[in-house]
């Protein structure tokens, strides 16, 4: 009897740590880890972005829903830049990843005193907060 009970003590407490595992690495949590990580590199776009649109008024325009925004299409901000206003596309997390990479290279008439992330992880982090930003 005792044997059975130490046997379905082992069981429990090894179902207890195979559930708190699968929780701690859970997509979600994972993706709250990267966006965390993005906070820290989101300091490089404070100094002329706000996150939200009821932020300050800075140099670019706000970020605020950024990942899917039509480029150059905020009405409420006034682009000085013909690069940005012609362009078509979408900030998705592709075009989001090129830009972070090298913005000159993408949009070579652009003034923007920011010249990238070299590493592909803190671009991830980045646009991972960007999805979600939390102050």
């Amino acid at each position: 009897m005792l044997k059975i009970r130490a046997r379905l003590a082992f069981t429990v407490i090894s179902a207890s740590t195979a559930l708190a595992a699968s929780l701690l690495t859970s997509p979600a949590v994972a993706e709250q880890a990267l966006a965390e990580a993005g906070k820290r590199h989101y300091i490089r776009c404070s100094a002329c972005h706000a996150l939200s649109a009821d932020g300050p008024s800075n140099l670019g325009p706000h970020l605020e829903n950024i990942v899917g925004r039509l480029a150059g299409s905020l009405e409420d901000y006034e682009y000085t830049e013909e690069a940005l206003i012609n362009q078509s596309f979408h900030w998705d997390e592709a075009t989001l990843e090129e830009w972070l990479r090298k913005p000159q290279e993408m949009l070579p008439d652009m003034c923007m005193p920011f010249f990238g992330l070299p590493r592909a992880e803190h671009r991830e982090a980045l646009i991972a907060y960007l999805k979600n930003p939390t102050p």
